[in-house]
């Protein structure tokens, strides 16, 4: 073999080895290809499918929220510092006839007049991140309703303890309507807090008339003490001793008095009695002596 054929024959050798090379590259590259492939293909069907159940997920929540929402009726939302706590209700600022508080209009049904219904709106305000609290249903002041503002106030006797605890600081948010089953619980608790409240203004009525009661019983049983024990500060009564000694005093005196009477009265018995025993004495003495004188007729018919 000449020296073409030798320089041939490596560059053959060189290109086959080069070609294995490049295949083997190749394959290993298609490999690596085919693996990406696969694995983005599970990823994009994993993908899909986790596209189609959030797709799924957001349709049920949609759902949900619409459902919630069902009876919640027209929503504002009321900044801080637009709500002001007067005497006889809330005067709101930004909320009026202009932005869907509407005065309802009813007309005459046979026995009933034609009036209109003033709006109401029920009131909540945030308490913490993600929590409300509900105040309560509160109707509209038709002679302060204006276009941007309202005066609001309570449908319930609001008392004013509960009204001091009020915090608007972060604004409010108002509803026109909450769930029937919602606004029944909230009516029986204000139905509940009312008779309560009558009870308690009840218990408390009883009281004072128990207190005056109480009073008048005690003036009474002054009276009678001093009618008793006396009353150092009375006046002095005529033939009245026991006005201002009382009447044990008076009993103790009177006592007294009798006593000392009985003492005069058997001295004085004693007395009498002494006297009529000398008078006795002295008769039956002078019988005796009469006795012993001679007798008148005698003496006339001897002279």
């Amino acid at each position: 073999m000449n020296t073409l054929g030798k320089v041939c024959a490596g560059l053959t050798l060189l290109a086959m080895g080069g070609w294995i090379y490049l295949g083997a590259r190749l394959g290993k590259t298609a490999n690596d290809w085919s693996v990406k492939v696969r694995d983005a293909k599970i990823a994009s069907e994993k993908a899909t499918s986790d596209r189609l159940k959030a797709e799924l997920e957001l349709s049920s929540a949609r759902s949900e929220l619409a459902r919630l929402k069902l009876g919640w009726g027209h929503e504002w939302q009321i900044a801080a510092g637009a709500v002001q706590v007067l005497q006889d209700g809330l005067q709101v600022t930004g909320l009026g006839t202009e932005n869907g508080l509407q005065v309802r209009a009813l007309e005459k049904s046979g026995a009933e007049p034609a009036r209109t219904v003033a709006p109401t709106v029920h009131i909540f305000v945030s308490a913490a991140p993600d929590q409300s609290v509900y105040i309560g249903e509160f109707i509209a002041d038709l002679n302060q309703l204006s276009t941007t503002q309202c005066l609001l106030k309570p449908t319930w006797l609001a008392l004013p303890q509960e009204i001091a605890a009020w915090d608007f600081s972060q604004g409010a948010r108002m509803r026109s309507l909450i769930p029937t089953g919602a606004r029944t619980a909230m009516e029986g608790v204000n139905q509940a807090i009312e008779r309560s409240q009558e009870l308690l203004l009840s218990a408390t009525s009883n009281i004072a008339n128990q207190q005056k009661l109480l009073e008048a019983a005690e003036k009474q049983l002054e009276n009678r003490r001093n009618e008793l024990q006396g009353n150092p500060e009375g006046k002095e009564v005529a033939d009245r001793p026991e006005v201002k000694a009382g009447l044990i005093q008076a009993l103790h005196d009177s006592e007294e008095e009798r006593n000392a009477l009985q003492i005069q009265v058997d001295t004085l018995r004693r007395e009498i009695k002494a006297m009529a025993d000398a008078r006795d004495a002295a008769i039956v003495e002078l019988t005796e002596l009469a006795d012993k004188l001679p007798a008148a007729d005698s003496q006339v018919s001897q002279k």
